[in-house]
């Protein structure tokens, strides 16, 4: 996991560094609509990053509760879980609440209602933000990481075993319950594009019809999936 959040931590500071430079830029060497969609993409991707931190940290230490509950070992291996979700938590939560106030803040300056000053200090709090928060779960990752392969390597046997018949079901429901999850989450982020498109861009225009069709949709696959959990645990 590690090696993989790093890559997409990268990227975001760069997406983010990208949407920052434009804005010197904008009106000048760019178009105005470069800095605002590159704002927006930026901002979801953002979002997106931090939120795989929050799935990382809820999946891994559900696994690594049970891995340690299997093979006996010290309860403390859970407790230092804990902490990291106190560690990262709050950074992974603020980078995407200022990265989306950032994104509002720029289409009230851009149409005038807002102090383009309050948007580049938004802006500038932000990219710090994410910078301090890209070290904080790197951290955490990198130590996580180093819990799992104990509790791995302390369930070996287990492991090569496979799943339990019996326990099966119960594997099986937690993927489920958490695929649900990620379509509901893509649903609230449909109403984020069209909102930027709306009130940021200025698309006065911009159908409605086609977010309420792919939201529709991403909610009926979540609530199908949880509904088939809820009728098997039935």
């Amino acid at each position: 996991m590690a090696p993989l959040y790093t890559g997409l931590a990268v990227w975001n500071l760069l997406f983010l560094s990208t949407a920052f430079t434009l804005g010197f830029l904008r009106g000048h060497a760019v178009e105005p609509r470069v800095h605002l969609l590159a704002g927006l993409f930026s901002a979801i991707f953002c979002c997106l990053v931090h939120a795989i931190v929050f799935a990382h940290f809820i999946g891994s230490g559900k696994w690594i509760k049970k891995g340690v509950e299997a093979a006996a070992m010290d309860p403390a291996i859970v407790a230092r879980t804990r902490r990291f979700k106190g560690k990262t938590f709050p950074f992974a939560l603020f980078s995407m609440l200022f990265v989306v106030a950032t994104a509002v803040l720029g289409g009230g300056a851009d149409g005038g209602a807002v102090a383009p000053a309050v948007h580049l200090g938004m802006a500038c709090a932000t990219l710090v933000l994410n910078v301090v928060a890209t070290w904080f779960e790197r951290s955490a990752i990198a130590e996580n990481s180093t819990l799992i392969d104990r509790v791995v390597a302390a369930n070996k046997a287990r492991i090569a075993e496979g799943i339990p018949a019996d326990q099966v079901p119960e594997a099986t429901d937690e993927a489920v319950r958490a695929g649900s999850k990620v379509f509901l989450f893509l649903a609230a982020n449909v109403w984020l594009l069209y909102a930027y498109r709306l009130f940021v861009m200025r698309h006065r225009d911009e159908p409605l019809v086609p977010y309420l069709v792919l939201c529709a949709a991403l909610v009926w696959v979540g609530l199908r999936m949880r509904a088939a959990e809820r009728a098997h645990d039935v």
